[in-house]
């Protein structure tokens, strides 16, 4: 048998549901897995769609999945980077689940033989509406040489990466009922440390605020609140290598991350993300607050945005 491996690029709409096609293949072969990249310009999760396996003419799929993060071995739509034997995530841009991801599975302890045809789709199905979702695959089989699939030639089309479009802070899941404060806006002020805007594709409106943090300098900024109540923040920034180790307050006083942490690295192992930082809930009072980041280890800090729920 031959090994297999063909790549194909489309730009598609999340609507009406539809189901994409990943090879169909007529013949006899051994399916082992495949990968999955995509451009998700909005923020809403892409992934709902279910993986749909036909062996040898079924008319309908013997194999039928429970969503696209399930079948990639992970949940909950998280942008965690992962990498085991058998499946990875080496990608996910940001921020939250829009931007750059590319998902594999390598199908070795689970292969799908199929003696005269095989047809593997996967469906587009997104939590919203959306106009132009980039998908690039690789279906990965064997099969005798005398084998035959649908694939096609690359096209001129096929070989740009399609870039994000501006876009505004979605307030939905988690952030429901939220308000977003780009820092553009917010005109924060360094002790020490230049402080300027710079582009960066990755972020809502293609820019953030960048601060060259110096160890011990602080930046701070205000931010208003509407109503009394238990106010959770979340920081949207650019994670890089080298980037700076920071600790947050709020009118003075500590700002715990979530889990409990005191400071936060921005910083990722390869090429640059755009991710939430969560910190505690806190009461606060309605009004105008100083929220203060301290700088522990020096390194480049992108600012996109602040986003804060009052309950």
């Amino acid at each position: 048998m031959h090994f297999y491996a063909k790549w194909r690029a489309e730009t598609l709409k999340s609507r009406p549901f539809s189901d994409w096609t990943y090879c169909d293949v007529k013949g006899k072969g051994v399916f082992v897995g495949d990968m999955l990249s995509l451009t998700n310009p909005v923020s809403a999760w892409w992934g709902e769609g279910d993986e749909k396996i036909l062996v040898d003419g079924e008319k309908a799929p013997s194999i039928f999945g429970t969503g696209s993060e399930d079948y990639f071995n992970y949940s909950w739509s998280r942008a965690d980077l992962f990498a085991h034997p058998f499946c990875g995530q080496p990608l996910d841009s940001g921020p939250d689940t829009s931007g750059y991801v590319s998902n594999h599975r390598f199908q070795i302890l689970d292969a799908v033989p199929f003696d005269r045809s095989l047809a593997v789709f996967l469906e587009l199905w997104g939590h919203t509406p959306t106009p132009g979702t980039g998908y690039a695959r690789i279906a990965y089989y064997y099969a005798l040489p005398d084998s035959i699939d649908d694939h096609r030639g690359l096209m001129p089309g096929d070989m740009r990466l399609q870039k994000l479009p501006k876009r505004p802070f979605a307030a939905m899941g988690g952030a429901t009922g939220a308000k977003s404060f780009s820092f553009d806006d917010l005109k924060p002020t360094a002790t020490a440390g230049r402080v300027e805007t710079v582009p960066m594709p990755l972020a809502y409106r293609h820019q953030v605020v960048n601060w060259k943090a110096e160890k011990g300098a602080k930046l701070k900024f205000s931010l208003p609140t509407e109503k009394d109540g238990r106010v959770t923040l979340h920081l949207v920034a650019v994670h890089q290598p080298g980037g700076a180790v920071l600790q947050a307050a709020l009118d003075g006083k500590p700002l715990p991350l979530e889990g409990g942490a005191k400071s936060f690295a921005l910083r990722s192992a390869f090429a640059p993300r755009d991710l939430n930082v969560n910190f505690q809930p806190v009461e606060a009072k309605a009004g105008t607050h100083e929220i203060e980041l301290e700088c522990i280890e020096a390194g480049p800090a992108g600012l996109d945005l602040i986003w804060a729920r009052t309950e």
